[in-house]
Order: C-alpha cells, then sequence, then structure tokens
C-alpha cells in the first residue's frame, strides 16, 4: 500500500525498475532463502533451530507434510513473530482442516499431534518450539521460505 513503481532504466529492451514509498524513498530489495529440514515426531517436547537462510529473516513460510500420513501444515511468521497456518485434521475428522495460530499442527492419529509454535528469528534462520500430545509417530518433512 502506498508503493509507486518508477522505471529507471531501459537496457536492451529489459525494463529495471525500484519501487518507491509514497514518500519517495526507495524500497530496499527482498532477499530470500529456500531451507529443508526435517524432525522425528517421536521426540519430546524442545526447541527446533532451523538453519541456512544466511541472513536473519523478517518472515517465513512453511510447509510441513509426514511422508507416510496425511498430516499436514502450511504456516507462517511476520516481522511481530506472530505465527498461523492452515493444516490437515483428516487423521481427526475426515475431509476437515483448520486455521489456527501456531506455525505446524499435524495430527498424525485422532488422539496424536505435534504443534510448533515459532519463537524467533536469528541471524540464520528461525527457532520453533515443539509440543507433542499422545504417541505420534513419523517423520514431518519441513521447507521454508524466508524473507527479509
Amino acid at each position: 500500500a502506498g508503493a509507486r513503481v518508477f522505471v529507471v532504466k531501459d537496457l536492451s529492451g529489459i525494463i529495471q525498475t525500484t519501487p518507491f514509498k509514497a514518500d519517495g524513498t526507495a524500497v530496499a530489495g527482498i532477499t530470500s532463502k529456500v531451507v529443508t529440514t526435517s524432525r522425528d515426531l517421536t521426540l519430546a517436547d524442545g526447541t527446533q533451530t532451523i538453519t541456512g537462510a544466511g541472513f536473519t529473516p523478517t518472515t517465513c513460510f512453511c510447509f510441513a507434510a509426514v511422508g507416510d500420513n496425511s498430516a499436514a501444515a502450511w504456516g507462517f511468521a511476520d516481522s511481530a513473530l506472530t505465527d498461523g497456518e492452515l493444516y490437515d485434521r483428516h487423521a481427526v475428522t475426515a475431509n476437515t482442516s483448520i486455521i489456527a495460530i501456531t506455525l505446524v499442527t499435524l495430527n498424525t492419529a485422532a488422539t496424536a499431534l505435534n504443534a510448533a509454535a515459532f519463537t524467533s528469528f536469528n541471524s540464520d534462520g528461525c527457532v520453533i518450539t515443539w509440543t507433542k500430545s499422545g504417541a505420534p509417530t513419523g517423520t514431518v518433512n519441513l521447507t521454508f521460505l524466508f524473507l527479509r
């Protein structure tokens, strides 16, 4: 909102643009990095440090799926450290999904759940905090898109 785009150069038919804020100051470019990792869902509650971004992110998106199960989640965290998600609850109630206020929730069975809350950004990625309920099994594959 309030951003304007001005053409600053035309090099060999390729238009180069720089976005500007409403006050006329230039908007810095976006830096992004995709990082993949996993977690054994049988592990106890605890933190997991996600590294590999190469910078301190201000936003992330997380895509999570358990390979041998229908459990999946699509989450995000913003610069205010607010997280949210859409997750598949098929293991609890067939053909249902939920919007929640956490980064990742995985129901691998009706009474087995893992949830990851967003904790903080750091100089190379982020930290998430896992909690476990029941006796979940499997491994979750996580793909993070970090932005700054």
